[in-house]
């Protein structure tokens, strides 16, 4: 203003790269995606190295000795700096931790559309469903011709697996405590460190509303044999005169106008098993939950391998009590399935951590008992997967209600190749043929290659499976049956041609395994008579033993104490001769002859019986 210039610039005032920092960002955006995040020491030796013997270099040197600085070749800290404010809204710094790379791989646009129409056509055969002609618009997501007509049909289940002790309880919603300053011990919350691990399943219908809860215990005792105490619980956070509270027993809820009590299980490691997944679905069908007449329900889980075992598939395939069942995009369970998100996961455990607390409070001791496990189940589980309203939100962000492709539109972008070639373009060329920068291009560039990979074998399976004939025997072909088997030749459904190709595989194995154990009886067979023979030699003739006699006879008195087993002749026979082996085999012997003469004494007196009898006659 003092020189009246109004529009005064110095073009030191801003980075001497500038026109090429869009680029560095689009490395950071790419890289971050692809699972090869850079550092501060990487995205400065990148840019470096970007710029190198380029137009650039002498760009830097000026600025930095206009401003007196010493390294005057190269970009450092003060660049870095700068260049992570000037793109704050899109970079940020983080302590990343290791993650699948299987997630990356599976969590593209292809898969998550196949998933859609897989598990919506198997809704409409379901009855659950209605396919239109025209699209319909919904609010949110993508136009889709299919309608949920009967919601209260649609089921979707997630376990949680969930332990008493403390230790890796995480703070409830952010909470800080205040600890003196100088002490790191002081002001912990004092918890348990007892292990009482179980399982908690929450079935939500496609309204929101809460079907049933289902805890899993850790035993080795069927769930009969536990004690009813487990059971029905002990809440010593209730009035002890109030045996009904004390005593409340697991979560019961009411759908349909029935009365769904908690269902209980056991497992030796307190996880699901096929056996009862099964279980579960056959005590919704014994309280006559579903109307088969309406429609046959429909049930969305992900893909664990007990869904994949014969308990499971030859319930639900059959044709008195059929269910639907489809399972998701697997790897990417966060995504699509209803009962991980936050308002029904997270509040379950976040609630279950502030009932462990208040009940450590209450008892005046840090320890928990097996009859706690449902008192602190009933405290979790009507604020988590008993919230209606989180759960409608769920099924809505995840596309199942309405069913509009809802995930197709938040996916994020799997763009993994840095053009550069936009519209903001550098003054002059940047080295891209030789160092870092050739480095993480030839990644970016390979990774590409294998995207357009995944998509022309995504296009080619779509063309092959164009009739169920020829889906039916891309199934048959699989080594092994599992989600990722099976949504790798885009099959979501659990149905009759699963349950057949695993009929089948159970059934070789079976063979297989029929066949191993009778080539292992031949064996020992062979081996005990190889022994007999030997101790009959050992008895008779000592002298005359062969090798393979005494290897026989010095096997057969060892332990695991014992010196190995020699092969030459010489040194075995002198094991043989040497105790305590020696005495092993005369006892071994001995035993042997009271059983040839036990045998002879019985067939003797058998025959003679025969003979008696036979006079009599």
């Amino acid at each position: 203003m003092k020189r009246g210039n109004l529009n005064a610039f110095n073009s030191n005032m801003i980075s001497p790269i500038h026109d090429v920092e869009p680029t560095l960002c689009d490395f950071c955006i790419r890289l971050g995606k692809m699972g090869n995040p850079l550092t501060k020491t990487t995205i400065i030796e990148l840019a470096n190295d970007l710029i190198a013997e380029t137009e650039y270099k002498e760009k830097i040197k000026d600025c930095k000795n206009l401003r007196k600085l010493d390294s005057v070749d190269k970009l450092g800290d003060a660049w870095y700096r700068g260049f992570m404010s000037r793109y704050s809204e899109k970079l940020t710094r983080n302590g990343t931790t290791i993650k699948d790379s299987k997630r990356n791989t599976w969590v593209t646009t292809e898969n998550f559309q196949n998933m859609y129409e897989s598990v919506y056509e198997a809704m409409v055969t379901a009855g659950v469903a209605e396919k239109g002609e025209e699209e319909i618009t919904y609010e949110t997501g993508l136009p889709s011709k299919y309608k949920l007509t009967k919601p209260e049909y649609v089921l979707f289940v997630d376990e949680t697996g969930c332990n008493t002790n403390q230790l890796n309880d995480g703070r409830v919603g952010g909470e800080l405590f205040i600890v003196p300053k100088v002490d790191n011990e002081a002001g912990r919350p004092i918890g348990s460190t007892t292990n009482l691990h179980f399982t908690v399943l929450g079935f939500i219908s496609g309204t929101g509303e809460a079907v049933m809860c289902a805890i899993i215990f850790k035993s080795d005792l069927p769930v009969s044999e536990i004690p009813i105490s487990w059971k029905l619980g002990l809440d010593i956070t209730q009035d002890p005169d109030d045996q009904h509270s004390v005593m409340a027993g697991g979560p019961t809820c009411t759908y349909l106008g029935k009365r769904i009590p908690c269902f209980f299980g056991t497992s030796p490691k307190a996880s699901i098993t096929s056996t009862l997944l099964k279980d579960m679905l056959a005590f919704l069908d014994s309280l006559g939950v579903y109307d088969r007449s309406v429609a046959n329900p429909f049930l969305l889980l992900d893909g664990h391998h007990s869904r994949m075992m014969l308990p499971f598939l030859r319930y639900i395939c059959n044709s008195s009590h059929e269910w639907k069942c489809c399972f998701g995009v697997p790897y990417a369970t966060h995504l699509w399935q209803v009962g991980d998100a936050s308002g029904i996961n997270g509040a379950f455990k976040m609630n279950l951590t502030k009932a462990k607390r208040e009940y450590i409070k209450k008892r005046g001791a840090p320890r928990f008992e097996p009859t706690d496990i449902v008192p602190l189940v009933n405290k979790a589980f009507p604020m988590s997967f008993g919230n209606q309203g989180s759960a409608i939100r769920a099924i809505s962000q995840r596309g199942w209600n309405p069913l509009n492709f809802n995930l197709l539109t938040v996916l994020p972008n799997t763009k993994n190749v840095v053009d550069l070639t936009t519209t903001i373009k550098p003054s002059c060329p940047l080295n891209v043929s030789t160092g870092p920068s050739n480095a993480y291009l030839d990644l970016l560039i390979e990774e590409e290659i294998k995207n357009e990979g995944r998509k022309k074998k995504f296009e080619e399976l779509k063309k092959e499976q164009q009739t169920r004939a020829q889906k039916l025997e891309n199934i048959k072909k699989l080594s092994k049956v599992s989600s990722s088997q099976l949504a790798a030749i885009n099959h979501y459904v659990l149905d009759e041609n699963v349950l057949d190709v695993v009929n089948a595989k159970h059934a070789a194995q079976e063979a297989a395994q029929l066949v191993a154990d009778q080539r292992k009886r031949a064996i020992e067979e062979k081996k005990s008579e190889s022994l007999r023979q030997a101790l009959r030699k050992f008895t008779l003739c000592p002298n005359g033993l062969t090798v393979p006699e005494m290897k026989a006879l010095v096997t057969a008195a060892s332990k695991p104490s014992d010196s190995p087993i020699k092969k030459k002749k010489q040194e075995l026979q002198e094991q043989l001769n040497r105790e305590p082996r020696l005495g092993r085999v005369q006892q071994l012997a001995r035993e042997y002859e009271h059983t040839l003469e036990t045998t002879a004494r019985e067939s003797n007196n058998e025959a003679a019986e025969a003979l008696m009898a036979l006079v009599g006659v």
